[in-house]
C-alpha cells in the first residue's frame, strides 16, 4: 500500500522549519534558565531587554549581527514572539 500526502511540499517544509524553530527556542529557554534567567524567556529576548553597556547588550549585538540574514533585528523579533506565546498561554478560551 502506498501513501501519498495531499499536502504540498512547501507546507511540509514550512512545518519542519517551524518545528526546528520551536526546538531552538526550547534549547534557548533551557539555557536561559540555567543562567538564572526566566526559563520562559529565550536568550535573545533576555538580551533585547538589556541595558546599553551590559553583557546582555553585547550578546544582543552579536545575535542580531549573526542572525541578520534570517531576520532583521532578531532579538526584538524574539522578544515579541515570547510576548505572544505568553499571551496565548494566559488567554482564557
Amino acid at each position: 500500500m502506498t501513501y501519498r500526502s495531499e499536502r504540498p511540499v512547501s507546507d511540509i517544509c514550512e512545518g519542519i522549519g517551524l518545528l526546528g524553530l520551536h526546538l531552538v527556542d526550547t534549547g534557548s529557554q533551557l539555557l536561559n534558565g540555567l543562567l538564572l534567567g526566566n526559563p520562559a524567556e529565550t536568550i535573545s529576548s533576555r538580551a533585547f531587554r538589556s541595558d546599553v553597556g551590559s553583557f546582555w547588550y553585547l550578546v544582543r549585538r552579536v545575535l542580531d549581527a549573526v542572525l541578520s540574514p534570517r531576520k532583521r533585528d532578531w532579538c526584538s523579533w524574539s522578544y515579541q514572539r515570547c510576548l505572544e506565546r505568553s499571551k496565548r498561554l494566559l488567554r482564557d478560551d
